[in-house]
């Protein structure tokens, strides 16, 4: 007979359990407090749990050797904690991890790669001889639904002039790498692209760690086939290039990469450049802009610069500060076309450009070469794929002046549907401008 030793079902046994033991001693919400003390303490993650469960709590941090906690919050940034956190208390914390993620963490092999399924959080823990003295952990913690254009457009990372337009990249299919620095919202915005992409069309995503929420997105209709690879512990999963070379042979697909790292890199870009899976990718990539990116894959991954070229589109995505103050804010930086006439050095074309004296942006498209090829594709002028443009830019805005007043709005299926009913209304009709009326009309209703 198979046991279910989920998480989730666990700590709902180990609930009834300790409500029956209670029963006696405590009612109502004092009771419920101590559920909640008890099962934190036994089955949990202790001390930190409440931390996990926050949800404007980004990143939880215990540095080895230093008992003291930190996190970085939405609102906040970076924060020092009230909480301390005993030896004991981590070696319990180690402890479970192990025996969730079924991998060591000790000296033979002393850094931890897992995710806390049941909390939608990713671990990642260190110990000696790694570290100088003791263990340390870090927690970051994904959001359990896919984030919109809509929502960033609301979160002010971009404005409803680029989210419009990158609906309609994502929409028709380009080849897009997300750049940026840890925690600049390169995975919400992946996340955000994928949203806008037809559900018509397949897509293969290859993670080493689980950041999409693929679920939810199959829930609202998106057929995804999910490839694991490895991260560092070895003989576990399939290598990511291993992963890349079976996805090109799993049919014609949308290729979505968590992020590209490594010696896949070549195989990546030879895919682009040739055409296999139907020659879209979507991906992220650590760097600082365009060039820095460029850079990056061909200098330190190896990727012929011709490839490169394969890339139709660079978003990049970063922090900014407002004057002296602590807090960093996500901001789209830019969209600049890859262009396809030079040889040695890559020339970029910035298509959207974000100033940061006024928090703006400024998005000039018409001199796009790509933007000019594909309506050249579709038998269409320029001036009709800049209607298509501004007709998605007025939706993107509307979900967000209505997400103001009600969140649903933001929210994944209010987007879904609002493409669908663009998708569908632009096969009825060649005029755009007055698709926004329509869905600004049913989102109204």
């Amino acid at each position: 007979k198979n046991i279910d030793l989920s998480p989730e079902k666990v700590r709902g046994d180990f609930r009834r359990h300790i409500s029956a033991i209670l029963d006696s001693k405590a009612k109502g919400s004092e009771k419920l407090a101590l559920e909640k003390i008890i099962l934190r303490h036994t089955i949990g993650y202790g001390v930190i749990e409440p931390l996990l469960l926050d949800e404007r709590v980004q990143d939880v941090y215990v540095d080895s050797g230093s008992p003291q906690v930190h996190i970085v919050h939405q609102d906040f940034g970076e924060c020092i904690t009230n909480i301390y956190i005993t030896n004991e208390e981590i070696e319990k914390l180690s402890t479970r991890l192990r025996a969730l993620s079924k991998r060591p963490l000790d000296a033979s092999s002393p850094v931890l790669h897992t995710e806390l399924e049941d909390l939608g959080v990713r671990v990642c823990g260190i110990c000696e001889p790694s570290t100088y003295k003791g263990t340390g952990f870090a927690f970051r913690k994904r959001k359990p639904v896919p984030w919109t254009l809509a929502e960033l457009v609301d979160a002010k990372m971009l404005n409803s002039e680029a989210a419009g337009f990158l609906s309609y990249l994502a929409e028709n299919q380009n080849s897009i790498l997300i750049t940026g620095p840890r925690s600049s919202g390169k995975t919400s915005l992946l996340t955000a692209l994928i949203m806008e992409m037809p559900r018509s069309s397949r897509i293969i995503l290859i993670e080493d760690t689980p950041e999409i929420p693929v679920e939810a997105l199959r829930s609202l209709g998106f057929k995804i086939e999910h490839l694991k690879t490895e991260a560092f512990a070895k003989g576990f999963e399939i290598s990511t290039e291993d992963a890349l070379r079976t996805s090109l042979r799993l049919g014609d697909s949308i290729l979505v990469i968590g992020e590209v790292r490594g010696k896949e890199a070549k195989a990546l870009f030879e895919a682009m450049r040739v055409g296999a899976s139907g020659n879209v990718v979507l991906g992220t990539i650590h760097g600082s802009n365009p060039y820095d990116t460029f850079d990056r894959v061909v200098n330190d991954l190896g990727v012929p610069k011709t490839s490169f070229k394969a890339v139709d589109f660079i978003v990049t995505a970063g922090l900014v500060k407002r004057g002296d103050g602590i807090p960093r804010y996500r901001r789209l930086l830019g969209v600049s076309e890859v262009t396809k006439k030079w040889t040695d050095e890559p020339k970029f074309r910035e298509l959207v450009t974000y100033n940061p004296h006024g928090d703006k942006w400024k998005t000039g498209l018409r001199k796009s070469e790509k933007l000019n090829h594909m309506a050249s594709m579709k038998s269409l002028k320029m001036g009709d794929v800049i209607r298509g443009i501004k007709a998605k830019t007025a939706v993107k805005a509307d979900l967000a002046r209505f997400g103001r007043k009600e969140k649903k709005y933001l929210g994944p299926e209010y987007t879904v549907n609002s493409n669908s009913m663009f998708s569908k209304l632009a096969s009825e009709t060649k005029n755009r401008r007055n698709i926004p009326n329509t869905i600004r009309l049913w989102l109204k209703s």
